[in-house]
């Protein structure tokens, strides 16, 4: 799963401390949602970062939904903890940030910027005010998932089933500036990478859904009579679902019987045949 909640990715040391001062601060959070989901998704936000930063002493609340592209939300915790604390957020589910402050290397959780519209790359929203997406480039992309490859952007797309506003895990590679605008070119992660590169080498399709909650999803998968043709569901982030299929079930054949069950869900299907395809059409 290209983004579990991986807490792996950030060392916290055991240190046991005394009198350490309290601070509060305020952030906005990168969490998209369909427009007649707040609740839930207010709901699932919470969710979210309670579980990314289970292991600090904090206080989470969460206040007004911007755009239905980011949120207020107030952190209390140990003074020496903020800094983690960002870093995880930043890379587990998005932040809004100021351009001066990235860096080279850094790890965002950004989200697709209508991909089918560009054949020169993936533009990410890396929660960036005022609004500036960052580029990750077609080659960058051939070189992570296809060897060099020239394989068509469309058709990375449709292969991955990758559509607007599914998380994507990012570092940043450059960041210019010229005649007073930035430009900012990003990469898959290594972890998004050995993820998707470990899909493709699968037999089996995937879904991705968006907009939901999991319970939710596995109330459709039920209601449509389909839970028996999963193997498993995995979560990019509480409202972003991936399910893998059995071997014979088709994704295109499941998103119509799902389709009426969540009516606010975006849907895209994965097909690891379609990649090995690409890999020999265009080696």
């Amino acid at each position: 799963m290209p983004h579990k909640l991986n807490k792996e990715l950030f060392l916290i040391p055991n240190i046991v401390i005394t009198n350490m001062k309290e601070i509060t601060f305020e952030i906005g959070v990168l969490f998209p949602f369909p427009k007649t989901e707040v609740r839930l998704a207010k709901k699932e936000l919470i969710r979210q970062l309670e579980m990314l930063l289970e292991e600090f002493e904090v206080d989470i609340f969460v206040g007004k939904a911007h755009s239905q592209r980011w949120w207020d939300v107030q952190i209390t915790c140990l003074e020496n903890e903020k800094k983690i604390i960002l870093s995880i957020l930043r890379a587990s589910v998005g932040i809004k940030q100021k351009i001066h402050r990235l860096e080279k290397g850094m790890i965002i959780l950004g989200r697709l910027v209508d991909p089918y519209n560009t054949g020169f790359g993936w533009f990410i929203d890396i929660g960036l005010e005022p609004r500036k997406d960052a580029l990750l480039p077609l080659y960058s992309l051939r070189e992570s998932l296809f060897n060099g490859a020239k394989v068509p952007l469309r058709e990375i797309t449709d292969a991955y089933g990758f559509f607007d506003k599914v998380p994507i895990q990012v570092e940043i590679t450059k960041i210019t500036k010229r005649k007073g605008e930035y430009n900012i070119d990003v990469k898959l992660s290594e972890e998004w990478t050995e993820q998707l590169l470990d899909w493709a080498e699968g037999e089996n399709e995937w879904l991705i859904i968006w907009g939901t909650s999991r319970e939710k999803l596995i109330h459709a998968l039920k209601s449509a009579g389909h839970y028996q043709d999963i193997i498993g569901i995995d979560s990019m982030d509480t409202l972003t679902h991936i399910i893998f299929l059995k071997q014979n079930t088709r994704g295109t054949g499941l998103v119509p019987r799902l389709g009426p069950h969540l009516k606010t869900a975006i849907f895209g299907v994965g097909s690891p045949t379609k990649i090995r395809e690409l890999r020999k059409n265009y080696q």
